[in-house]
This record gives C-alpha cells, structure tokens and sequence, in this order.
C-alpha cells in the first residue's frame, strides 16, 4: 500500500503544454474533511504538529474518509479492516526529525516547515482546493500554458494518470462489486418510508425489511463488531444521522398512531441519505440531483397513495 503517489500530468506531451508532476500524499488538512465525516471519531488531529492520524482501534472500516478525502489519502486493507493514510512520520517528528519522504527526496521537491494559513495558495494545475484547507505550499509553474490550464484546472493534458477535480475518482473509491449491499439498502429504505406514509404497509413488513436492510449495512464494513461507534459523531457526520435516524424509524413502524412522526423521521433519514451520498456525485449542499432519495421516497408515497402501488413488487 503506497500512501505517496506522483501525478504525470501532460503525460502525453502535448505541444505548448508544460509537462509536470504532483507528489501527493495526505495533505495534513486544517479542517480536514476525513475527520469531520468519519462516523465513528477515529481521526485525531495532534495539537502542536497539526498531523491527522487514524486510531486503528476506533477505525470501523466503512470507507467512508475515502469519500470525502479528494486527495485519496485514507485507504481500506482488507488484510486489517481498517483504514490507513500517511501518518505524517508522527514517530520522527517526536525525535524532532522531518518526514521519511523529505529527506529521502533526492531531487530536493519536498520540503518540511512550519505552514502559513495567511499565504494565499498560488492555483495549481490539477490541485483541488475548494472549500479545503491543505497544509501544503505548492509552488507555481514557472510557466503557464494555453488556457486550459487556466483556474488551477487541466483540459485534456492529463492522460487519466490522477483525479484532476473532487469526485474524479470516485468511480474507482465505490464500485458495485464492494458495495453491493448499500446499494441495496439505498433501494429499501426509501420504498419502506413511502410505504409507511402512504399507510400502504402491513404491520410487520416495515421492521422485518428494516432490520433486513440494516444488516446488510453493517456487513461492508471492514470491522462489524464496532457497528455501535458508527453514531459517536452525530454532531458533524451525516453518516452517523444517518445511522440514528433509519433505527428509531423502524421502531416507530411498530406503532400504528405514530404513522405521521415514522413518516417525518422516515423522510429525515432520507435527507440524510442524501447528504451522505452527496460527497459521492460532488454536489455543492442543497444541491438536488436525480439519484436523491428524498425525491424517490416522495414519488413513490404519491404512488401508493394513490392505488398505483398495486403494480409494485410487494403488490399493495
């Protein structure tokens, strides 16, 4: 597992094109966003060195760092279950020594110093730095090409050897061979919620098929037995809502009079969904987007209620 990569950019040597090369690894964000969407409050930030690290034995393996990381630092070993990233040499910088990869660089390219916020960060070809702070000075090229290059982006220089923008590379972060069962649980949940706010559902078939759903969540993650950490960040992960809100929804199902609160908790759930899966399609917040569930489940209560949902498959 290589926490370091090198971006080729103009890897095929477009005329007129600078050709040049990223060395990237985790960036040691100010407000790191691994940290503030990890469910299960695995990442610490050290006080004086500003490192984030991940605490192996809070770490419940759900991936979901890697989502919101667009720099692809956290990565998943199936060996241990767990996510792993740069640790930013925390072990040398307590003997006052620099990071292993600035003093093996031969070249001189990485170098280690106290970071200035103030600086305002020059636009770099292919960095992705919107609503992020990286503790990371670029320097600029030293010449600019044609305007492709122009606003820190690249058209057609590079040759697919790295992600060029937030979400670049999050057909390769999910695919549906790992995360068959989300897709999955994203199905049921919003047919259950319509079901139960167009009063379309029999007693039991709600919390059966819910607790069916919730299983399959929990068994894709790397460490299932710490399931329970997955709700510890309510405060700032829409992950860990999430997780709060589709449960206490479930419960309610079993009470026939509360039908219009398991609805309203049911759509919140929903919401939440949709905020998490947000990090996947690169959607600003508040931003709709055709996959939302919120719209689904709102399209399919009208379904039921309406006496077409004698066409769905559970044939009310």
């Amino acid at each position: 597992m290589s926490w370091r990569r090198v971006q080729t950019f103009n890897e095929a040597r477009i005329p007129e094109l600078p050709q040049f090369h990223l060395s990237l690894a985790c960036n040691h964000c100010l407000d790191a966003p691994c940290e503030e969407n990890c469910p299960a409050l695995a990442y610490d930030k050290h006080p004086v060195t500003g490192a984030v690290t991940i605490d192996p034995e809070r770490c419940i393996g759900c991936k979901y760092c890697s989502w919101a990381c667009p720099y692809d630092a956290p990565q998943f070993s199936p060996s241990q279950g767990i996510m792993q990233k740069c640790t930013f040499c925390s072990h040398r910088l307590a003997a006052d020594l620099s990071p292993a990869c600035t003093t093996s660089c031969p070249t001189g390219a990485l170098s280690f110093g106290d970071f200035e916020p103030e600086r305002t960060p020059a636009p770099v070809p292919g960095f992705y730095r919107d609503h992020i702070e990286p503790a990371i000075h670029i320097k600029p090229l030293r010449r600019f090409g044609p305007p492709a290059f122009a606003g820190g982006h690249v058209a057609h220089a590079n040759a697919g050897t790295g992600p060029v923008n937030a979400g670049a590379t999050m057909t390769r972060k999910i695919s549906l061979r790992s995360e068959w069962s989300l897709l999955v649980f994203t199905t049921i949940v919003p047919i259950l919620v319509a079901l139960v706010a167009s009063a379309s559902a029999p007693l039991l078939l709600v919390p059966v098929l819910g607790l069916i759903a919730m299983g399959l969540s929990v068994a894709h993650l790397g460490k299932p037995a710490r399931a329970y950490r997955a709700i510890l960040n309510w405060r700032r992960s829409w992950l860990s809502r999430e997780i709060l809100l589709f449960p206490a929804f479930v419960g309610l199902s079993l009470l026939p009079s509360a039908r219009p609160l398991t609805a309203a908790v049911g759509f919140a759930t929903l919401l939440a969904m949709d905020q998490v899966y947000r990090l996947s399609t690169n959607r600003r917040r508040g931003e709709l987007h055709s996959a939302a569930v919120l719209l689904t489940g709102l399209f399919l209560t009208g379904v039921f209620a309406s006496g077409a949902g004698s066409l769905c498959p559970f044939g009310f």
